[in-house]
């Protein structure tokens, strides 16, 4: 499957999966399909241990939420409201354009202003 059907599958889906380690030192893991689920605008349900910087992304964009491993009842009630709404026809949306902060662009040019200031 090419980059872009598998982009146009995450923008078709109802909620996104992000499955991280469970480790330890995976605070600081950032996997690039974080960015792409958040270009995406679906809900995004994530896996992550509390002190994970992934939650925190989620968090400050509003674009789902995140639980422990073994949060089974938080999952299942959050798991619950996206079927009922892509039931009564609602697809979830984010609408707070905060994730933009994390587009490609904007990263990219964070990147370029650290890497000039640097010089």
């Amino acid at each position: 499957m090419s980059h872009a059907e598998a982009i146009q599958l995450m923008i078709d889906t109802s909620v996104l999966v992000l499955l991280t380690p469970n480790e330890s030192d995976e605070a600081a893991f950032l996997p690039g399909k974080l960015f792409e689920y958040l270009s995406a605008r679906r809900p995004i349900l994530c896996l992550a241990s509390p002190n994970n910087d992934i939650r925190h992304i989620i968090a400050d964009c509003n674009a789902g939420q995140s639980f422990d491993y073994h949060d089974d009842e938080d999952i299942l009630r959050f798991l619950e409201k996206q079927y009922s709404e892509w039931e009564n026809g609602k697809i979830s949306q984010l609408t707070d354009s905060a994730y933009l902060q994390y587009s490609r662009k904007n990263l990219t040019a964070q990147l370029t202003e650290l890497l000039t200031d640097t010089q």
